[in-house]
């Protein structure tokens, strides 16, 4: 996601543009950012599911919730008007992430679909409810203080989480046994 936004920001419109002209490069970029933003529970669950031990009863009820999750996004995107362009606006420095607003329902399924996911496969569970609040912590801290383009702001910073994971396994449970 991270990759897709800063290729958004080094093709943003050139001043002597006109508003809201959109690059080729830009446009890709647009695509690629919605797309792997749809893509993170998904792969989040696969991941889960490979390398973590838990009973295939969670599995299968991941699963389940994953595929709910990719009728939404498929029901979501074939309503929703496209997505050409991840430009700021005149009243937003940031980029706007237009799915963020526009997806029937907002991001809630988006955000139950990683939280259940992570609460039925990630172990041990203190490391499951220690990302949930981390990540948590961090779209609450983008939200109030970037009061327009939160969902850029919170992607940017969340790249963080799975540095910020480890340090808290490291340290409540020691370094790796070699």
């Amino acid at each position: 996601m991270q990759v897709f936004e800063a290729i958004a920001w080094g093709s943003q419109p050139n001043s002597g543009d006109s508003p809201g002209e959109c690059s080729g490069k830009n446009k890709i970029a647009a695509k690629g950012a919605i797309v792997s933003a749809l893509v993170q529970p998904i792969l989040i669950a696969f991941l889960l599911i490979v390398f973590t031990p838990v009973s295939v009863q969670n599995k299968i009820m991941a699963m389940v919730v994953v595929f709910a999750y990719i009728c939404w996004s498929i029901y979501v995107l074939n309503q929703s008007p496209p997505f050409e362009c991840l430009i700021p606006n005149k009243d937003c420095p940031h980029l706007q992430l237009d799915w963020w607003d526009n997806f029937t329902g907002g991001v809630i399924p988006y955000i139950i679909t990683i939280i259940v996911v992570v609460i039925l496969l990630l172990r041990p569970m203190d490391m499951a409810w220690f990302l949930i609040i981390a990540v948590g912590i961090v779209a609450l801290l983008s939200k109030i203080f970037y009061s327009c383009g939160a969902g850029s702001i919170w992607c940017w910073f969340v790249v963080f989480a799975p540095v910020v994971t480890g340090l808290y396994w490291y340290y409540t449970r020691g370094p790796p046994k070699r």
